[in-house]
């Protein structure tokens, strides 16, 4: 049976070389048809420009192989895909057990069966090359068109429904193609017989790091216990200030040391971070009468230390983002796709628990603006332990727009076309299931929901205009601003998929927030510029996975292994990067790499014991 599920894939997958194949050899008909009496420069480009195509065409086709073996090697020997497709594809597959080249299983909810890590890493890999295939297709398309309309201007003319009718392939076929890839292997991800499994194990590590900092915060005698001393009020804007407290949370963690919030006069609210969020403690809040030091101290040996800015540390220690406990590494990469996103959240979780007043305030919210749980229909969200939302419940996303504060000065203006692109790709696929198009609107800007309701009249728009006016910067250490922050980053983290930029903290802190509350939401997001970073994060790695070869222009070689660092995706499919092994900077197609993990030694707290099965 999974040879038939195989099957399915690589037919899909090869349709999409194919395609690629008819651009190019439409291409290069074009090219061998032409009049002798043409420019010999204009011969020698095209020729080249053809060759690149032929060699990125090989390197597809070498990539589906290379995926179709590997899927048949680990990817689909899983237990309950048997029963899966016997209920699909019945009449196709003989009944006999021992002639599936499949394991039986007792039950298709078994939470002792853990897949793989060769599996899950295959299956999200392929996930991420459907779409850097979508984004390699459709600039190589377009760009073709470009530059064969600009270089024989009277050829073009001639070819031009021909050019037309690729492009018209591209935008239907292969569009399809790739909504159907992507939604088969979400699918999968829910029928291969690990979903239990992969939820079970989210709820008992995210329950044992919750047990770990609470053991942290809360030491026998607070007089006797480390401490380390943080700063709330960093002057900068909400999501800045409350990167900075987990970057605090983390150094404290990984040191052993209570910490302790200095949150006087807080910027965003005069009372402190206790009228708002719970005490990050039960019984130590306090620094005392006690003397100490600032970071880091005199040989490491200090009781008590003060923390700086991250942008002022000296002797940074190795736990700094993007660093992941070397303990939780190997079960984090079974189940999720980013597990410093993973762990990140879980700071994020212990350190945001509202108060009482805060709960009530996003309740009501949450009435008023229609907004109601659950929301989410296909992910696997743990909103309470053992217990995943409803499924069968409406999709509503979520895309971050802001205009003030940020433009000319870290990104720069996309306009309300942009964000929405992503939005309707989205929502395309999740028409297969019969999902609501409805957006919850967080901007800065109140001409965005006129905008947006008139140029997309078919979507249902969540949001609030009337607190717009206070995201101004003159405005922002108010309570209302307050408010309004919470609020948009709450129901932003509680979407299925966010649309934003990178450059914004606030998109970044829903994004992370987003997995404390989700099994993996690593790929539930759009953004518009950069890749994802941590403020003062030590880099951020990647690794290859495929070998390249440079064919010039702004490219860089790789090996298989090679360790990078990462500087930008592009939307055509390649990557802007930095080999450490060489030192060279340049272009990679996207799909010969991947994220790499920071594993590094923390403290395992073995005093917490770990959860029971």
């Amino acid at each position: 049976m999974n040879v038939i599920r195989v099957n399915v894939f690589t037919k899909r997958l090869a349709l999409i070389v194919v395609l690629w194949l008819f651009v190019i050899g439409a291409t290069s008909l074009w090219f061998y048809g032409r009049s002798y009496n043409e420019e010999k420069d204009e011969q020698s480009t095209l020729a080249k420009k053809l060759k690149e195509y032929e060699r990125e065409n090989t390197e597809l086709k070498t990539f589906l192989d290379d995926i179709s073996n590997k899927i048949l090697e680990s990817g689909f020997h899983v237990p309950n895909i048997a029963k899966q497709l016997l209920k699909e594809e019945k009449p196709k597959v003989k009944e006999k057990p021992e002639e599936l080249p499949l394991k039986p299983i007792e039950s298709i909810n078994n939470t002792n069966i853990s897949p793989p890590h060769e599996y899950e890493s295959m299956r999200r890999r392929i996930f991420n090359n459907v779409k850097s295939l979508w984004y390699l297709v459709g600039s190589r398309v377009n760009l073709l068109r470009k530059e064969l309309s600009s270089m024989l201007p009277k050829l073009a003319a001639r070819i031009g429904s021909t050019l037309e009718l690729a492009e018209e392939h591209e935008r239907t076929h292969y569009e399809v193609l790739s909504r159907y890839l992507k939604n088969e292997l979400s699918v999968m991800g829910e029928v291969d017989g690990f979903s239990a499994w992969r939820e079970n194990e989210a709820i008992k590590l995210s329950d044992l790091i919750q047990r770990r900092l609470k053991f942290l915060q809360n030491p026998p005698r607070c007089d006797k216990a480390k401490k380390l001393v943080c700063s709330l009020n960093k002057k900068c804007g909400y999501g800045c200030q409350i990167h900075h407290l987990a970057y605090c949370m983390i150094i404290a963690y990984g040191t052993e040391h209570t910490l302790i919030l200095d949150s006087k006069e807080w910027s965003y609210h005069k009372g402190g971070w206790e009228e708002v969020f719970q005490p990050l403690s039960n019984n130590c809040t306090d620094k005392g009468d006690a003397n100490f030091t600032l970071w880091p101290g005199i040989d490491g040996k200090d009781q008590n230390l003060l923390l700086p800015f991250v942008d002022y540390l000296k002797s940074p220690p190795p736990y700094l983002p993007l660093a992941v406990p070397e303990d939780l590494v190997p079960r984090l990469l079974k189940f999720h796709g980013f597990p410093f996103i993973w762990w990140i959240g879980q700071i994020l979780k212990y350190l945001l628990q509202p108060q009482e007043t805060t709960q009530k305030l996003i309740q009501e919210a949450a009435n008023k603006l229609g907004f109601r749980q659950p929301i989410v229909g296909q992910c696997l969200q743990v909103k309470e332990k053992g217990k995943a939302l409803n499924a069968k419940s409406p999709f509503c996303y979520r895309v971050h727009i802001r205009r003030t504060d940020k433009i000319n000065r870290e990104a720069d203006f996309h306009s309300v076309e942009e964000y929405m692109q992503p939005v309707e790709e989205f929502y395309n696929t999740l028409e297969m299931r019969g999902k609501t198009k409805r957006i919850y609107l967080a901007t800065d800007d109140p001409e965005v929901f006129k905008e947006i309701k008139i140029k997309y009249p078919k979507y249902e728009v969540i949001g609030s205009p009337e607190m717009v006016k206070y995201t101004t910067l003159e405005s922002r250490y108010s309570d209302e601003s307050l408010s309004g922050i919470l609020l948009d980053i709450h129901f932003l983290s509680r979407s299925d998929y966010i649309v934003c930029t990178f450059s914004s903290q606030v998109g970044r802190l829903a994004y992370e927030i987003m997995q404390a509350y989700n099994v993996d939401a690593s790929e539930s997001y759009f953004s518009l510029d950069d890749v994802y970073y941590y403020g003062g994060q030590t880099h951020h790695y990647y690794e290859a996975v495929y070998p390249h070869k440079s064919n010039g222009d702004g490219e860089i070689d790789l090996n298989v292994d090679d360790v990078l660092n990462i500087n930008k995706h592009y939307f055509n499919g390649s990557s802007h990067v930095k080999n450490i092994r060489t030192g060279k900077e340049g272009l990679v197609p996207s799909f010969k790499i991947q994220e790499k993990t920071e594993s590094v030694l923390f403290p395992t707290y073995p005093e917490v014991f770990l959860a029971l099965d």
